[in-house]
């Protein structure tokens, strides 16, 4: 069993439990059937099925993760067809938003776990203690001196300060990997937290909105 086997099969539960959920939230009431369900799920968990098959070359060259994913939508779409619903379109939406907003993010997880070989979770691990380090931080810094609002109309309570503040501490947690793990550049996993702490904000307010 490859080491990161384990990581994978966390990931589609994850997968499965999440979409379950949002497509019950995304479909009207009247249409979220057990069927329905089951179907946004088994789509959610395509991308990681997909991405774990391409790395270990169960899949031709050829064909890559992206065109599988083409046919998965398409076939959200054909499905609709007998799926008897008041608004089609509506309900394929659903069904291809668990697809993009659970299963490709989950999907680009196990792309990471499965760059190093042998299997070694310090960079994924990293994402994780970034985004928590730049929520911890923005949270304090905005709780004490935060006065000028990030995004008002979505979420009233980020700051500027807050989010200036969240970065920084995800940052001096890049340079904490660098001193305890090495493996990358000091710089590099300084701007790697960067990054994680300016699209985690972003997604806290996608995720709000």
């Amino acid at each position: 069993v490859p080491p990161c086997c384990p990581f994978i099969c966390l990931a589609c539960l994850i997968a499965i439990l999440c979409s379950f959920e949002l497509i019950g939230i995304l479909l009207p009431k009247d249409e979220t059937t057990f069927l329905k369900k089951l179907f946004g799920v088994l789509i959610a968990i395509t991308p990681c099925i997909y991405t774990y098959c391409y790395n270990s070359e169960w899949i031709p060259a050829g064909l890559v993760p992206v065109e599988l994913l083409g046919l998965t939508g398409a076939l959200v779409f054909l499905v609709e067809l007998f799926g008897h619903s008041k608004k089609p379109f509506a309900a394929s939406s659903s069904v291809i938003i668990t697809l993009i907003y659970i299963g490709v993010p989950l999907a680009l997880m196990i792309d990471l776990a499965q760059t190093s070989l042998p299997y070694d979770p310090i960079l994924l691990l990293s994402i994780f203690l970034f985004t928590w380090a730049n929520d911890t931080g923005a949270y304090f810094v905005g709780s004490f001196i935060g006065k000028h609002k990030l995004f008002e109309r979505i979420s009233p309570k980020k700051t500027i300060e807050g989010f200036v503040g969240g970065v920084m501490v995800a940052m001096f947690a890049g340079y904490a990997f660098y001193y305890f793990f090495g493996k990358l550049e000091a710089t590099q996993w300084m701007i790697l937290a960067f990054i994680v702490g300016v699209t985690a904000t972003l997604g806290d307010l996608v995720e709000s909105m």
